[in-house]
C-alpha cells in the first residue's frame, strides 16, 4: 500500500500550500480593506467636517477635541491630531498617552504630497511600542510588530482665512450657495495614527473563520484522496504480493490475479514474461554443458592464440623500434637525421648554458656532388653518401679520438640533415680551437680516393664550425652560422674549413641577395649575350662566334661569370640559363641571316646537367622555333665532364649529332683524355684551353702538350681552335703548328649582338694578322686592348 500512501502525502501536501495561499490572500485583502475604511473616514462629507475650518480658524480646541474623539473611536486609531496650516497642534488624543511614542512632525507627512491630496505614509514604532499583541499575533508576530500608518487629511475651506476668523455662519453660507466659489483654500490638517498590529486583531475573526474552511476543505481533500487511493491502487499492490510469491517459488507457479482492468493485463504480461524466463534458463543449462564439453578442445586453441599474441607482441614492439628508427635515423646511411639532430642540439645547448660550456657544430658538404649524382645516377650517388657516412662515422669515433688526440672530455656526434650535408658536433670542448682536430681527421678520411659502380672519385668536404653558444644560443641560430662558415670555405677553395665569425653573416646577407636577384635575372632579361670570334688565319675571316653569358645588375652593374655562374650550378639554374642561351644564340643567327649577313656558327656551352637528361629534344624544339638551320650551331661541353659521361649521355650526344649540330670539347687538356676514349664520342672540334697557350713559351710541358693536342686532333679528322690567344708570339707559335683557328683578345674581346655585323665581314681581321707576323719579326709585342 505504499503507493496509496505517497499519493495521500502528495495530496495533503498540496492542499496545505494551497490553503495557506488562500488564507493569506484572504487575510491580506481584509487588512487593506480596513485600512482604507480608516482613511475614507476621514473624507466623509459631514457637518461637523463642513465646520472643521471653522473650528480651526476660531483654534476651538474644545470643539476640535469633540470632532477628533469621534475617530479615536473606530478600532486600530492610536492618535488623532488636529493642526493649522503652519503645522501648530491645535488639540490632539491619544489612545494611550503613556504608551504611545511622540507623533511625527507635519513636514515629515507632507513632504512630497500634493496641498489637496491625502497623505499617507508606514513608519517602524520604537521598541517597546512594537511588542506583538493577542493571539493573531502571537502566531503571526510579523504581520503586526511595531508598524502604524500616519494619515494627513487637508482640511478646505471656500472662505479666504486672510480675511478674517472664519465664522460658522459665513462658512454654511458659502457651502449652502447656489454657486459654489471658484476657490478653496486649506486652512490646516487632520492626522491619523493607524495601528498595523491593532487592526489585524480587529481581523483575526475573519481569519480565524477562513482558517476553518480551508482546514474542513482539506479534511475532504485527504479523505477523498485516501478512497480513490485504495480504489486506484489497491489492485496494483495485490498484483505485487503475487508477483512476489511468483519469484520466492523461483517462477515455478504463476500469478493468481482475480481483478478486472490494466492489472489484470500486467498479469497476463508477467506470466508471458516468467514461461520465456524458464524457458531460457533451461536452453542455458544446456548450453552450459555443451560448453563444459568444449573446453577442453579449446584449451589448445588457447594456448596457440597465447604463441600467437606472443609473437604479435614481439611484432609490435619491433614495429615501434623501426618507427623510432624510421623518425629519428636516415634510411639511407642509418646516422640519426634531422629531427634527431635538433633536439639532441637543444638539449646540449641547454647544458652548455647551465654548465657555461662550449660546443663545437661542423657543417659538412661535398664538392661538386650534384655534378657527380648527375653524371653518374642517383643509384651511384647513394653509394656515395653511404661510404661518406661510414668515414665520418669511423673518423669521428670516441675511442679513435682519445687514442689520437687524448682529449677523453670530447663527445662526438655525427648526423646527416639531407642530401650531401652532414654534421658533427663535439660536446664538451675546453678550446674552440680543439674543433679543427676532428675537422682536419674529417677532411683527411673523406679525401682518400672512393671506388663507386668501377669509377675511382675523389670527393672533398668543405667545412663551416660554429661554437656555441658563442655563435648561436638556439639550434636555428647555431645552424645557419656553421651554414654560412660552410659558403665562406667553398668560396675560398673547398676542401676545408672555416670557423664562422660575425663579418660572413653580411656576406651571407650579400650571397643571399645575389641570389634572388639570379633568379629573377632571367625574367627581368637583364642576362645578355656576348660573341667572341673565332678567326681564320688563312683569310682572316670570323668562322664563327662562341656565345657567352653575361648579367648586367640593376645596381651592382656587369657581374662577373665567375660569381654567378658556379652561384647558379648551386642553385640548379644551369639548364634554364643553358636553354636561355641556346635560344637567344639561335635568334641572333636567326636575325644575322636575314640581314644577310655571313655568320657560319654560333657556339654555345652546355651544362653536364643537360646532358644526362632528354636534351636533344629541346634542342630540336628551339631549333624548329627559331627556324635556324642545325649546322650553324655547335654545343660545347668540357673535357672533365666528358670522362665522366655514363652510355645515357653519350646516346644524347648521339641524337644531338643526328640532329645536324656539330660537338666540341672545350678547355681540352685539363682532363687528360686519352684518345681511344675519344674514339667513343660523335665530336667536330677539340678546343686547346688558354692556359697551356698562354704558358707554351714558360714550360716545355705546356708546349708539348700543344703540340700533342695538335697532333691528335689531326689524326682524328677533328677541328682544332686555340684559345686564350693573346700576344703575337701565341699566334706564330699556333701557326707552326698549322692551326688556322685562333680565339682569343689579339682579336676582339666578347662584342654584343648589334657589333657582330662589322666583324663578320670578310677579312675583317686580316689587317691585324698581318701587324701581328710584322711586330713578331720585330721581337716586339702586340698591345692585347
Amino acid at each position: 500500500m505504499f503507493l496509496v500512501g505517497k499519493y495521500a502525502r502528495v495530496v495533503l501536501l498540496i492542499g496545505l500550500v494551497m490553503g495557506t495561499v488562500v488564507v493569506w490572500a484572504v487575510s491580506a485583502r481584509d487588512f487593506d480593506l480596513a485600512r482604507a475604511e480608516r482613511v475614507s473616514a476621514l473624507q466623509k462629507p459631514d457637518l461637523w467636517q463642513a465646520l472643521l475650518p471653522a473650528f480651526v480658524s476660531q483654534r476651538d480646541s474644545e470643539q476640535l477635541e469633540r470632532q477628533l474623539g469621534v475617530l479615536l473611536e473606530q478600532p486600530a486609531v492610536r492618535y488623532a491630531v488636529a493642526l493649522d496650516g503652519a503645522g501648530d497642534v491645535l488639540a490632539s488624543l491619544v489612545r494611550d498617552p503613556g504608551a504611545d511614542p511622540s507623533l511625527p512632525m507635519l513636514s515629515g507627512l507632507r513632504t512630497g504630497v500634493p496641498a489637496l491630496a491625502v497623505g499617507q505614509r508606514a513608519r517602524a514604532l520604537p521598541a517597546p511600542f512594537n511588542e506583538p499583541r493577542g493571539w493573531l499575533s502571537q502566531l503571526f508576530p510579523s504581520l503586526a510588530r511595531g508598524k502604524v500608518s500616519d494619515v494627513t487629511v487637508p482640511i478646505i475651506s471656500p472662505v479666504n482665512p486672510l480675511e478674517g476668523i472664519i465664522t460658522s455662519e459665513a462658512l454654511l453660507a458659502s457651502w449652502a450657495a447656489p454657486e459654489a466659489p471658484g476657490s478653496v483654500f486649506v486652512v490646516g490638517y487632520i492626522a491619523l495614527g493607524i495601528d498595523h498590529g491593532d487592526l489585524w486583531q480587529s481581523l483575526r475573526d475573519d481569519i480565524a473563520l477562513t482558517i476553518l474552511y480551508c482546514v474542513i476543505a482539506l479534511s475532504l481533500a485527504t479523505a477523498l484522496a485516501g478512497f480513490y487511493g485504495r480504489h486506484l491502487f489497491g489492485s496494483l499492490s495485490e498484483l505485487v504480493e503475487s508477483a512476489r510469491e511468483a519469484v520466492s517459488k523461483k517462477l515455478n507457479t504463476d500469478i493468481e490475479f482475480r481483478a478486472k482492468g490494466e492489472a489484470a493485463h500486467i498479469a497476463v504480461l508477467l506470466n508471458t514474461a516468467f514461461a520465456e524466463l524458464k524457458r531460457y534458463r533451461a536452453n542455458l543449462n544446456v548450453d552450459r554443458e555443451l560448453l563444459n564439453l568444449k573446453v577442453e578442445e579449446q584449451g589448445s586453441v588457447i594456448t596457440e592464440r597465447e604463441q600467437q599474441l606472443t609473437e604479435a607482441r614481439t611484432e609490435v614492439t619491433r614495429t615501434r623500434e623501426d618507427l623510432h628508427k624510421m623518425a629519428y635515423y636516415d634510411s639511407l646511411t642509418g646516422l640519426p637525421n634531422r629531427r634527431f639532430f635538433n633536439e639532441q642540439l637543444n638539449l646540449l645547448l641547454k647544458i652548455c648554458r647551465r654548465e657555461e660550456s662550449i660546443l663545437a657544430l661542423m657543417f659538412i658538404d661535398l664538392d661538386n656532388f650534384k655534378r657527380i649524382n648527375d653524371s653518374l645516377g642517383h643509384s651511384a650517388g647513394d653509394l656515395l653518401l653511404r661510404e661518406v657516412s661510414a668515414r665520418l662515422a669511423n673518423c669521428t669515433r670516441t675511442s679513435d679520438l682519445l687514442g689520437h688526440f687524448t682529449d677523453r672530455h670530447i663527445s662526438v656526434e655525427v648526423s646527416r640533415l639531407g642530401g650531401d650535408e652532414f654534421t658533427v658536433v663535439a660536446n664538451n670542448l675546453k678550446d674552440p680551437e680543439e674543433a679543427a682536430n676532428v675537422a682536419k681527421r674529417a677532411l683527411k678520411a673523406l679525401g682518400a680516393p672512393m671506388t663507386i659502380d668501377g669509377h675511382e672519385l675523389i670527393v672533398t668536404p668543405s667545412i663551416g664550425i660554429a661554437i656555441g653558444p658563442r655563435d648561436g644560443k638556439d639550434v636555428e641560430s647555431l645552424v645557419r652560422a656553421a651554414d654560412t662558415a660552410m659558403y665562406q670555405a667553398k668560396t675560398t677553395g673547398k676542401n676545408n674549413y672555416v670557423y664562422y665569425t660575425d663579418e660572413m653573416s653580411t656576406t651571407n646577407m650579400e650571397r643571399l641577395q645575389l641570389e634572388s636577384d639570379l633568379r629573377k635575372a632571367v625574367e627581368r632579361e637583364e642576362l645578355m649575350l656576348h660573341y667572341q670570334p673565332m678567326v681564320s688565319l688563312a683569310t682572316g675571316s670570323v668562322v664563327g662566334v662562341e656565345a657567352l653569358v653575361r648579367w648586367l645588375h640593376p645596381q651592382r652593374g656587369m657581374v662577373s661569370p665567375g660569381e654567378f655562374i658556379p652561384l647558379a650550378e648551386e642553385m640548379g639554374l644551369t639548364l634554364e640559363i643553358g636553354e636561355w642561351t641556346l635560344r637567344t644564340a639561335c635568334q641572333t643567327v636567326a636575325a644575322m641571316h636575314k640581314e644577310g649577313h655571313r655568320l657560319t656558327k654560333v657556339s654555345v656551352n652546355i651544362s653536364p646537367i643537360a646532358i644526362s637528361r632528354s636534351f636533344a629534344e629541346r634542342v630540336n624544339n628551339i631549333l624548329n622555333s627559331t627556324g635556324v638551320d642545325p649546322k650553324h650551331i655547335e654545343l660545347e661541353i668540357t673535357e672533365n665532364v666528358l670522362m665522366e659521361t655514363d652510355a645515357a649521355s653519350i646516346e644524347s650526344l648521339r641524337q644531338l649529332k643526328k640532329l645536324g649540330v656539330s660537338l666540341s670539347i672545350d678547355d681540352f687538356g685539363t682532363g687528360y683524355s686519352s684518345l681511344s676514349y675519344l674514339s667513343h664520342f660523335p665530336l667536330d672540334t677539340l678546343k686547346i684551353d688558354g692556359s697551356f697557350v698562354q704558358d707554351f713559351d714558360k714550360s716545355a710541358n705546356n708546349k708539348s702538350l700543344v703540340e700533342a693536342i695538335a697532333a691528335m686532333g689531326a689524326s682524328l679528322d677533328l677541328r682544332v681552335i686555340a684559345e686564350g690567344v693573346e700576344t703575337s708570339e701565341q699566334l706564330m707559335f699556333l701557326r707552326g703548328l698549322k692551326l688556322d683557328i685562333i680565339q682569343g683578345y689579339l682579336f676582339s674581346r666578347p662584342v654584343t649582338a648589334p657589333k657582330l655585323p662589322f666583324i663578320l665581314e670578310k677579312g675583317y681581321f686580316r689587317p691585324k694578322i698581318t701587324q701581328a707576323m710584322i711586330v713578331d719579326t720585330s721581337g716586339l709585342k702586340l698591345d692585347p686592348a
